[in-house]
């Protein structure tokens, strides 16, 4: 006798469709819309490819004027106190 069980079928965007079905996600298709999604794209899955390396960081540049600001001392003040937030007090 065959075992006849019933596999029940999720759907193939079931993780997608935590963020673009339902009431509550009408503002995350619209913002979807405005990037150029239509209708028919919310039943596909939704896959993103990410990469956390990255040379351009806003620390960088900052890092560097800290380090050049703490070797090159000068008797000027900086032109403003949050322009050179790492500046010694006067």
């Amino acid at each position: 006798m065959a075992d006849n069980k019933v596999i029940p079928i999720q759907p193939i965007n079931r993780r997608s469709a935590n963020i673009t079905q339902g009431k509550s996600r009408a503002p995350n298709r619209s913002m979807y819309y405005a990037m150029g999604y239509e209708e028919g794209d919310f039943v596909k899955p939704m896959v993103g490819v990410a990469n956390g390396h990255s040379t351009i960081t806003p620390m960088r540049p900052l890092q560097a004027l800290k380090k050049r600001a703490a070797t090159h001392r000068c008797s000027a003040p900086p032109p403003s106190a949050t322009a050179w937030p790492w500046a010694p007090k006067a």
